[in-house]
């Protein structure tokens, strides 16, 4: 696309998709999506509970360790905590899953112990094996795509039971991922020049953080008060005392107030049969949509900017994409297709801007410096000893601070690379093709997929939005005035908008000039205009769990997935909807 007429024409696409006739949930289907979901646990299940740890006995002074040794210049300090802790406390005491029965931590998160436990995870795979292994002759007439996206999950399951009976081994940094993702991940021509591990978005992350420096965090926030981030939601007087009830309005938003402002645009969202939980075992908001849950953390204040961005985030994108795709055909949608994770996340995060997160906003730096410290962490060098870790973790945290991210964040990024680890940063060969092999540090690599999944939505976004000719580059890029924007600001919306409504014009024969009575007027329509039209982009995505090359031109998915009667991104923002 390097013309205005290609972007608007892929772009009307997008926002008017063809119309098909989906084919109707059979019976059949939903008889196999039933003896799925009876195949392994819906709760407490995954790469998230089994590395959860001792938080308060040992995640919190690890942390505490790391900035200690940041102020003091160490550059292991940091590591020697985790040797001491796993030679004195040994993994038992710092995982929950591999505790003895009975134990505190054990008790302490009962489901996510049992679910892990081998012999589960052997009945598990017994039990996904055997689905698998008779799908063909037990649901002959389930739509052979459908058969093959469950056999593809059931293979994805299958390998994270094995993966979690090697919890605190070498082995599990290699098993988070299969061959294929491994490669998309890793720059192998970068790598080979360099002898060491290269990401694909190294420099990129690099440079966001950089950037980033160079920015007045000041000027980054969006809302100074919990007051105009309320005004921002637009609540009516009787959301907004649903929301605060009788807690007086602070600085913030209390843990009570976060999880009603959560309930209130759920309700506005029409996601009816889904509950807000108060989730005691996390500090992080999370989306459980196999099981219609929200788990919000009983200790999870708001700041204003958080009141707004989280909301389309886990709402409007994870919420959302689940509940449309439990209509679809293929109810595997709700819970997600393998290696749809990167495309969710991205599309997670292109929200957040839709909502005004400018470029350099802490989140975004956040996002850049987790994705760096993956790359950090997964190198390696040549001693004379043999080889080791190119960098300490505690070098990872040093440099994370240095970019200026928080104490808070920079620590619990850290412990992120560490989880489901030895925690002794032992080297493993990661298989890549052709029988070749690399080197790399035992690392929890998630971070790095949400980094690139928001990289490839990103620039989507910037390469579908229709533009004027002189805005977009010889490469079909964005390039206003020279430079490629890195956010959807409201300069870069009203160019949008301003696209769209000179092609609306044109193409109903009117004037040219918009009959708006002042030009202030003129530029807001423009923007408005133009985050619809990135709205209507966020919607084409929000039909179920896939992966972006699943919902894109070519894929067979496009001749089955139902577009009509789905839940509308847009009703987030709309008070009349609740």
């Amino acid at each position: 696309m390097t013309n205005n007429s290609s972007r608007m024409e892929s772009f009307r696409t997008i926002q008017n998709p063809p119309e098909i006739i989906p084919p109707a949930e059979s019976e059949a289907t939903k008889k196999l999506e039933l003896e799925y979901r009876n195949s392994y646990p819906q709760e407490k299940f995954g790469e998230v509970s089994i590395t959860l740890a001792d938080v308060k006995g040992f995640v919190e002074p690890f942390e505490q360790a790391l900035e200690a040794g940041f102020k003091t210049g160490s550059k292991t300090t940091g590591d020697e905590f985790l040797t001491a802790g796993v030679a004195t406390k040994g993994l038992e005491n710092i995982y929950v899953v591999k505790s003895t029965e009975g134990s505190a931590l054990a008790q302490k998160e009962p489901k996510a112990w049992i679910n892990h436990q081998p012999k589960s995870l052997e009945t598990f795979t017994t039990q996904l094996q055997g689905l698998k292994d008779k799908m063909a002759s037990a649901y002959p007439e389930v739509e052979s795509l459908f058969r093959e996206a469950y056999g593809a999950t059931i293979d994805s399951q299958v390998d994270f039971c094995a993966n979690a009976q090697v919890l605190g081994t070498p082995e599990y940094t290699v098993g988070q991922r299969n061959q294929e993702q491994w490669q998309q991940l890793i720059d192998t021509s970068a790598s080979e020049k360099t002898g060491e591990v290269v990401l694909v978005h190294e420099q990129l992350a690099i440079a966001t953080l950089e950037q980033g420096m160079s920015v007045d965090q000041e000027n980054t926030q969006l809302f100074a008060t919990v007051e105009q981030a309320f005004d921002f939601w637009k609540f009516t007087e009787a959301e907004r005392t649903e929301i605060t009830g009788a807690e007086p309005i602070t600085d913030k938003l209390t843990p009570t107030q976060g999880r009603q402002l959560f309930d209130v645009l759920r309700k506005r969202l029409g996601l009816k049969d889904w509950e807000i939980v108060i989730n005691t075992g996390s500090k992080a908001i999370d989306v459980n949509s196999g099981a219609r849950k929200i788990n919000y953390p009983e200790t999870r204040s708001l700041t204003p900017d958080e009141m707004v961005i989280l909301l389309p985030h886990e709402l409007g994108t994870h919420a959302v994409s689940g509940e449309n795709g439990d209509k679809q055909p293929c109810p595997l949608l709700r819970t997600g297709m393998p290696d749809y994770l990167a495309t969710q996340e991205g599309l997670a995060t292109v929200s957040e801007m839709i909502v005004g997160e400018p470029f350099g906003h802490p989140r975004q730096r956040l996002f850049a410096a987790r994705y760096l410290a993956a790359a950090m962490s997964l190198k390696t060098i040549e001693t004379k000893t043999g080889r080791k870790p190119k960098h300490t973790l505690q070098e990872i945290y040093n440099t994370l601070r240095t970019y200026k991210i928080g104490e808070k964040d920079a620590a619990q990024t850290i412990w992120r690379l560490a989880r489901g680890t030895s925690l002794t940063r032992q080297v493993i060969d990661v298989p890549l093709n052709d029988g070749q092999s690399i080197p790399v540090a035992e690392t929890f690599a998630k971070d790095a997929v949400y980094f690139e999944g928001f990289v490839k939505l990103r620039d989507f976004f910037m390469q579908t939005v229709p533009l004027l000719e002189k805005e977009i580059d010889e490469q079909g890029n964005v390039s206003i005035h020279g430079q490629k924007p890195e956010d959807f600001s409201t300069r870069l919306l009203a160019r949008v908008g301003r696209a769209i409504a000179m092609q609306n014009t044109e193409t109903k024969g009117e004037s040219t000039s918009p009959s708006f009575e002042t030009m202030r007027t003129v530029y807001n329509a423009y923007v408005s205009l133009g985050r619809e039209s990135l709205m209507d982009i966020m919607q084409y995505f929000l039909v179920g769990k896939l992966r972006f090359e699943d919902m894109t031109t070519g894929s067979p998915w496009n001749n089955v997935l139902k577009r009509d009667g789905l839940i509308q991104f847009k009703k987030l923002f709309d008070p009349a909807s609740n």
